[in-house]
């Protein structure tokens, strides 16, 4: 019984310490594996934690609309396969 409680108290500790890249994946973050590998390599220690948790809820990319509606990414790529106006 006292390993089955363990087992249990090491799951949640790992998933509490997963949380910043559990949170980027179910976000479909850009740049998800790498905030994974930061998380894992830096996680142990409370700033490396924290900063992973921030990095999770941020830097999705933005989409604004165009001219005609459609929505283009602020990136400045096309909108469907008609070319933007070079700047």
């Amino acid at each position: 019984m006292e390993n089955f409680l363990l087992l249990i108290a090491l799951l949640m500790v790992l998933m509490l310490y997963l949380v910043p890249s559990l949170i980027a994946f179910r976000r479909q973050h850009p740049k998800r594996w790498l905030l994974f590998l930061a998380n894992v390599f830096t996680g142990f220690t409370v700033l490396g934690w924290i900063l992973c948790f921030v990095w999770a809820f941020s830097a999705l990319q933005k989409l604004r609309p165009s001219v005609d509606g459609c929505f283009i990414e602020s990136r400045g790529a096309s909108c469907g396969d008609r070319p933007q106006p070079k700047a």
